[in-house]
């Protein structure tokens, strides 16, 4: 993970249309060199919890993960885990790498949830719980790999490589 300069700072904000929240850093780029995927701290100034330690920005990817999430890609996905012991394993290590990253980005403030927030997974959310956020995986994958689970979003969700990045546009 990269520390954001501040160019990466207004990228960021372009490419979420509000500022970052409890932005840690770059944890991955583009093509381009624009940040696709960005680390926030498990809790924010106020010690709010965030709710995942990698967070897809680009749009091209976002987009495309969002049409692969509308068009049934959870319930593929969810089977696909049912079905391929591997898949599940990924996904368990991949848990286990983003919860010890998390917890070392914890600065030790305030948590307003009693620190419920440093034992969720990749997600967000309880560990092995049914899939419900494509677009954290598909950011695991590319800022914490191997991901099988991940990397497999990423080739369903087919995102196309844009002439300019989003990020500087």
């Amino acid at each position: 993970m990269e520390a954001a300069t501040e160019r990466d700072r207004e990228a960021i904000e372009r490419q979420l249309g509000r500022p970052p929240r409890a932005l840690a850093g770059v944890a991955a780029r583009c093509v381009h060199g624009g940040p696709s995927v960005i680390a926030q701290r498990p809790y924010d100034e106020l010690g709010e919890p965030f709710p995942t330690t990698f967070w897809l920005s680009c749009r091209v990817l976002v987009r495309a993960v969002g049409e692969l999430e509308s068009s049934g890609g959870i319930a593929a996905l969810e089977a696909d885990l049912a079905a391929r012991p591997g898949l599940r394993a990924s996904r368990r290590l991949a848990d286990a790498r983003v919860a010890a990253l998390r917890a070392g980005l914890d600065d030790g403030g305030r948590h307003a949830d009693g620190g419920a927030a440093l034992a969720t997974s990749l997600e967000g959310g309880a560990p092995r719980a049914p899939l419900k956020c494509l677009h954290a995986h598909a950011a695991a994958a590319l800022a914490a790999p191997p991901y099988a689970l991940g990397r497999l979003v990423l080739e369903r969700a087919r995102p196309e490589t844009p002439e300019a990045c989003c990020a500087w546009a």
